[in-house]
């Protein structure tokens, strides 16, 4: 070829392996956004049917909440942000390594495999560099990822700490202070802890912050003089129940997703089974079709990635996980819920047995969302290492 014609290869090569990538991750967003509108707050009519609560009016309750809404929102949307980031930069990796599969095979098959237009020397360089460019680009976004999964584990803990301190706020307004710096309402997570590779220092700071406030909780009965019936009952459907919704809804989501996993892997087999059968039909009776062999190698690759990502242990961790959430705060609600129902409790709670009983169980409770955090950082963690 021409000096002029040997750039064409490249660029092209090029600007298909970022034109893929870009759509992969147009669509996988599209997937996940449709998923979580799916199953969003599917369950929430079930559980309130299941638990229903009294009606409370405590506009103090309600407006102590209402101070932590801006800093809830605003770390919400960093840790979404950082999500999307790693995420992206993990469905282009695999992305990367279909195309690099998929040229590779077609380069090794050689001209004859491609009829016509394909057979031409521009079609082999263009397979080469792509695979050059395409697993380039794997290593790349895999140590990219690396940097963008700790900021995405440190803001999800910030936030879930800062709805913490919110409803404790909520029901121990003396305890927990709006007046507060951020620093307190975070737990005081620093950026040190986004630079620990196993994010041990992380689960650290995150205990000890629980165990900071446990501590204001447990105290007995006199340290709380008492309480609010319409704030506990405000937690109760604010935090309890709406916590209980999103465990629902969330394995919902994910075993829909592994519906549509198996779905997918069941196709590909029988794809790939159609097209061995047909080869050796073809091959019986002396004949060949040449883009059958491009084709029965790439879709055997591909299953043979969908096997591994339907296998995925991190999932199957998360599902197992919010299953054991879903079974204690159901327990956890039958215990308490049937206490503060009725117009027979008094609107401020000053029993000191009564008292000692509902500390004892928003600290339960409250522990629960610690260390389903903690376990959600260790799955979470791990995803790096499968990714590569």
């Amino acid at each position: 070829m021409n000096l002029p014609w040997n750039f064409i290869p490249p660029l092209f090569a090029f600007a298909a392996v970022v034109a893929a990538t870009q759509i992969a991750v147009v669509l996988a967003g599209i997937l996940r956004t449709r998923d979580y509108r799916r199953f969003e707050d599917g369950s929430a009519k079930e559980i309130e049917r299941e638990f229903p609560l009294p009606d409370c009016a405590s506009s103090r309750a309600d407006e102590r909440r209402g101070c932590f809404q801006p800093l809830i929102r605003d770390r919400q949307q960093t840790a979404n942000r950082a999500q999307t980031a790693y995420h992206d930069a993990i469905v282009r990796s695999a992305a990367c390594l279909a195309i690099g599969f998929a040229a590779t095979a077609g380069g090794l098959l050689g001209p004859v495999s491609w009829p016509g237009v394909f057979s031409f020397q521009a079609w082999q360089a263009f397979l080469i560099w792509a695979d050059t460019f395409a697993l380039f680009a794997v290593l790349l976004l895999f140590l990219h990822a690396t940097r963008l999964y700790r900021p995405w584990i440190i803001s999800r803990a910030e936030t879930e700490l800062v709805r913490q301190y919110q409803f404790l706020s909520v029901v121990y307004p003396d305890l927990f202070p709006v007046t507060g710096s951020p620093g307190d309402y975070s737990g005081l997570l620093a950026q040190r802890e986004a630079k620990d590779r196993h994010l041990g220092r992380l689960v650290e700071r995150i205990e000890q912050s629980w165990h900071e406030r446990k501590t204001r909780i447990a105290q007995p009965a006199p340290a709380h003089p008492r309480l609010d019936r319409d704030a506990m009952i405000l937690y109760l459907g604010k935090r309890v129940r709406r916590q209980f919704a999103w465990f629902t809804d969330s394995i919902a989501r994910l075993e829909h997703i592994a519906v549509r996993r198996k779905n997918l892997l069941v196709f590909l087999y029988y794809v790939t089974a159609a097209l061995v059968v047909a080869q050796l039909i073809w091959f019986e009776e002396g004949s060949s079709v040449s883009c059958v062999t491009p084709i029965l190698l790439f879709i055997t690759g591909l299953s043979a990635a969908m096997t591994a990502y339907y296998m995925n242990q991190n999932m199957r961790s998360i599902v197992h996980r919010y299953k054991a959430q879903q079974r204690d705060i159901r327990r956890w609600l039958r215990d308490l819920v049937l206490r503060l129902d009725g117009d027979r409790a008094p609107h401020f709670l000053d029993d000191p047995a009564i008292i000692n009983l509902v500390c004892t169980h928003v600290a339960a409770f409250e522990e629960l969302m610690i260390y389903e955090l903690i376990d959600w950082i260790s799955i979470t963690g791990h995803d790096v290492i499968e990714l590569g």
